[in-house]
């Protein structure tokens, strides 16, 4: 195995304790995503990539509630997509989002930086 690719195996087992992962490997790489998106059925809205494989394992470890079996199937998953590689991001991108904190609450951030305003609320003073 190569330099690299044990380095990206070993950030991979760095980050498996983040939920924040498994919410992004769900929204990039899961086939559930595709058909409410309009999107070839069977397929990734990012990528169009689809694997059966893959979508076992992420339900396998989304479900999982013991941290330590959850922690092996997360990396399963992650070792899955070293392997595979279904996509080779070419940029990051950047958000930013302005609120003033003395009168809004409740805003979140997905792991892949969409703003999530299911919780928003405007403080009363």
């Amino acid at each position: 195995m190569s330099k690299q690719a044990q380095g990206h195996r070993s950030q991979a087992r760095a980050a498996v304790t983040r939920s924040a992962l498994m919410d992004a490997a769900f929204e990039l790489f899961h086939s559930r995503y595709s058909a409410a998106l309009g999107t070839t059925a069977g397929s990734n809205r990012f990528s169009r990539y689809s694997n059966p494989e893959l979508d076992q394992l992420l339900k396998a470890a989304d479900s999982e509630v013991d941290p330590e079996a959850r922690k092996l199937k997360v990396e399963a998953v992650m070792e899955f997509l070293i392997q595979e590689r279904p996509t080779i991001p070419l940029l990051a991108s950047y958000s930013y989002t302005g609120y003033r904190k003395d009168k809004v609450a409740g805003i979140k951030s997905n792991a892949v930086g969409g703003v999530i305003l299911d919780d928003v609320y405007l403080l009363e003073k």
